[in-house]
């Protein structure tokens, strides 16, 4: 069975202009180098997700995966984790290998969500090309859900975010 090597691993920039790769990892990378002398690697920034990226992504994205998918109900909690687990492993899978056979896990969205190209961006984009229509004008645009959330759902309005566009013809 061949072992899965870790090839991505996290770090912080330093005042000096280092990188602090922590305790633990700082033994991976060395490793990982010594392994793979001559090998090219990237450096990416990672940009960290804001409260109001999760509750957009918990509120709008996922749902409305739902409601685009036939056998499943966007007011439903366990199709909507269903949906999100499905999600995780299209958009943030790791392949790997256990008893001979390759398998693909989602892996954690956290910190994922936002900044150029982030989860949230590649899974509208895919929801667009798959249905045809535009998205992020109004149905999966941050500040029209945040006024509903913030405007219209507390004060009797309707109980989910797909339900008021449905209700106002968006959807």
């Amino acid at each position: 069975m061949t072992e899965h090597k870790k090839t991505e691993f996290t770090c912080v920039s330093t005042a000096e202009g280092g990188m602090d790769f922590g305790d633990y990892n700082r033994k991976l990378v060395k490793d990982r180098l010594k392994e793979d002398v001559g090998a090219r690697w990237k450096l990416v920034k990672i940009t960290p997700e804001s409260n109001k990226q999760r509750k957009f992504f918990e509120g709008a994205v996922i749902p409305l995966a739902c409601y685009f998918h036939e056998k499943l109900d966007h007011k439903n909690n366990i199709d909507c984790e269903i949906m999100r687990e499905w999600l995780k492993i299209e958009w943030n899978g790791e392949l790997l290998e256990k008893d001979g056979k390759l398998h693909k896990i989602g892996m954690s969205t956290k910190g994922k969500l936002g900044g150029d190209k982030g989860l949230i961006d590649k899974i509208i984009d895919d929801m667009e090309e798959q249905n045809g229509m535009e998205l992020r004008s109004f149905i999966l645009n941050e500040k029209e859900y945040k006024n509903w959330r913030d405007s219209i759902f507390p004060f009797g309005g309707p109980d989910t975010w797909i339900d008021y566009c449905i209700s106002i013809k968006k959807l």
